[in-house]
């Protein structure tokens, strides 16, 4: 019997000293209390009209946990040189947002037991000039400790665009410019189409005297798959998006870019990637490029002498791009607008495909094709449902 007492008294004694040791190993691993900016908030898109007064709630900060009793943080906006920084890291050309076209408080409090806040800020009258705007905000103190490695927000607004688009005629349009040897590209195009039936149906690509190895042949539709899927010809092989990553809808929008970063040629539908193979290497030989007469409606046209990045891709999606970009080799909206790249002045011009880039590759011929509006009213961007 004193065995048994003896037993259960060294099991306690045990499970007390374990317990005690997992209750103090848990405390020294406790996470530390802090106020931060969470990841969607780092660097937040949102679209807007011109004109634009509203309040955003979209923009948070953090804490690390739960606290009984209130939390307050200090904000004010990083300026001028944070957004330097941050257009230098990421490739982006945002304007700040002038102080006469928001308001932005400069105390966000937590309620007890409260983790995320939203930070309170207000656009007022707000008026685009052509380029993005953004503002950078930062935490700036608190009565908690501020988490310095995530203590930035950035908020990027866009104008809502209200566009014609382009509408073939039913044969392709081109131009034999550009001309020369590129280590790297990148081809995008937005289209719609109303149905999916037919193979083979082109989107857009590349003319060479290089053969197959230079070839830039992008399509709906193929012998390998069906004329909902989407492929790209180059380097005398191809690739065949999956109909799980993309199985066109009739009367649909799609943003398709196609990157070749020198070794991989990548597929991106919508601003995510869906493709991802090794082809071929080396310098691609182009002597022009055509956009397909199957398209039905075309728009935003743009071709880099560089690989986009993923997170430069998703940045432009369904929006228009900076025609001042230095990469840019040729840049067509395709809105039946006309832009003098020496005044920066847009004027209304259905007679060519316009290329707003600095090189300035018109396209006068329009073979039948015309420019067009969404039945009755223009289309609008981003979609709704976006």
């Amino acid at each position: 019997m004193k065995q048994l007492v003896y037993a259960l008294l060294a099991v306690a004694t045990l499970a007390s000293c374990q317990n005690e040791l997992f209750k103090n190993d848990a405390t020294k691993f406790e996470t530390e209390q802090g106020v931060y900016v969470p990841k969607e908030s780092s660097s937040y898109q949102l679209f807007v009209a011109d004109g634009a007064n509203q309040e955003v709630s979209e923009l948070k900060i953090a804490l690390a946990k739960p606290q009984g009793g209130q939390v307050s943080a200090q904000l004010r906006s990083g300026g001028q040189a944070a957004l330097d920084r941050y257009n230098k890291a990421n490739g982006t050309n945002y304007q700040l947002l002038p102080e006469s076209m928001y308001e932005l408080a400069s105390n966000v409090t937590f309620e007890s037991n409260h983790t995320v806040a939203s930070i309170p800020l207000k656009i007022k009258d707000l008026q685009f000039k052509g380029d993005a705007y953004a503002l950078p905000i930062e935490i700036v103190g608190s009565d908690s400790k501020v988490i310095d490695a995530q203590k930035d927000a950035l908020l990027v607004l866009n104008q809502i665009i209200y566009t014609k688009a382009w509408k073939s005629g039913g044969s392709q349009i081109g131009t034999q410019w550009p001309s020369g040897k590129y280590g790297a590209w990148t081809f995008e195009a937005m289209v719609r189409r109303s149905s999916y039936t037919s193979n083979n149906r082109s989107i857009l690509g590349s003319e060479t005297s290089g053969g197959v190895r230079d070839e830039i042949y992008t399509r709906f539709g193929d012998v390998t798959i069906t004329p909902k899927q989407l492929q790209i010809k180059t380097g005398g092989s191809q690739i065949d998006i999956p109909a799980s990553k993309l199985s066109a809808k009739d009367n649909e929008w799609y943003m398709l870019s196609f990157v070749y970063d020198g070794t991989n040629t990548l597929v991106y539908v919508n601003g995510q990637e869906v493709a991802k193979t090794q082809i071929r290497d080396g310098e691609y030989e182009i002597h022009g490029i055509w956009i397909g007469g199957a398209n039905e409606l075309v728009r935003e046209v743009r071709i880099y002498k560089t690989a986009r990045t993923a997170d430069q891709i998703a940045a432009s999606t369904w929006k228009m791009v900076d025609p001042t970009d230095p990469n840019l080799l040729v840049y067509y909206p395709l809105n039946g607008k006309k832009r003098d790249f020496k005044t920066g002045k847009v004027t209304e011009d259905e007679t060519g495909a316009w290329d707003w880039s600095k090189n300035e590759y018109h396209i006068t011929n329009l073979n039948g094709s015309s420019f067009v509006g969404d039945g009755g009213k223009l289309f609008r961007f981003p979609l709704e449902n976006k």
